[in-house]
């Protein structure tokens, strides 16, 4: 596998070529980053329903701003990128992390945290983590504000459950050191208009940053490939490790 820090391109032709790519709504990032794959999207686009579901992504990404205010990007690939696109700078190295039982990394994580819930029908729906808390918050009685506090309360132990439950951890080949970070920026509720279809796309994300323990090194490699949780084409699931 291979590890890409891709930068965007300031000048002027770039920009303008950015602005075109940008009319794909929130799917732009993503189209963008396919161009560093070419040939792939294709086969992968062709695949259906479950197929795609157990066919593992061809690539991972986190998005960034940098220090100019253009998106910056971290991308796990399984295949190594190749420059095609004039606004693009990749620097690529290889990826394969040597981990042992025990080992000691610093984590950061942005995923799109949702639970299967049945609703009166019996079908299975998916629900947005947070936003099912808040929901389901007994604010009877408080004023406003008071009730506000109570949500914000309930959404942020329910991001905290989500990524401390002891199955997912288990499923991941790791343990917690301790309860992670979240800040008040780390949840953020996107809503974009795909003038295309006609249609909003709503979803949200939580960036978790903490230290981890490794129980199963095998079990954990498998997990950095192949991310985690829903909305990877959003730029969700992908780990970004470091030892401590």
């Amino acid at each position: 596998m291979y590890f890409s820090r891709v930068t965007i391109s300031n000048a002027l032709t770039a920009s303008q070529e950015l602005v075109e790519l940008q009319k794909n709504g929130a799917y732009a990032s993503h189209a963008l980053l396919w161009q560093l794959f070419p040939g792939y999207e294709d086969s992968w686009s062709n695949l259906k329903g479950k197929a795609k579901e157990q066919t593992q992504r061809p690539f991972l990404f986190r998005e960034e701003i940098d220090s100019n205010g253009l998106p910056l990007f971290y991308v796990l690939s399984e295949q190594q990128p190749v420059v095609t696109h004039s606004a693009l700078t990749c620097q690529t190295k290889p990826y394969q992390p040597q981990l042992s039982m025990g080992d000691r990394l610093a984590f950061k994580l942005r995923v799109n945290p949702v639970v299967s819930i049945r609703d009166a029908q019996g079908k299975s729906r998916r629900h947005d983590v947070l936003m099912n808390a808040k929901k389901n918050a007994d604010v009877s009685g408080l004023n406003s504000h008071a009730a506000q506090q109570k949500k914000a309360l309930a959404a942020h132990q329910a991001a905290l459950g989500w990524i401390s439950d002891n199955k997912r951890l288990a499923e991941w080949g790791i343990q917690l050191e301790s309860e992670p970070e979240l800040d008040h920026d780390s949840y953020y509720q996107h809503q974009h208009y795909q003038p295309k279809g006609k249609h909003t796309i709503r979803y949200s994300t939580v960036d978790y940053q903490g230290l981890l323990t490794v129980v199963d090194p095998e079990r954990f490699l498998q997990t950095l490939a192949k991310g985690v949780g829903k909305a990877k084409g959003f730029g969700c699931g992908l780990w970004l490790i470091r030892r401590c």
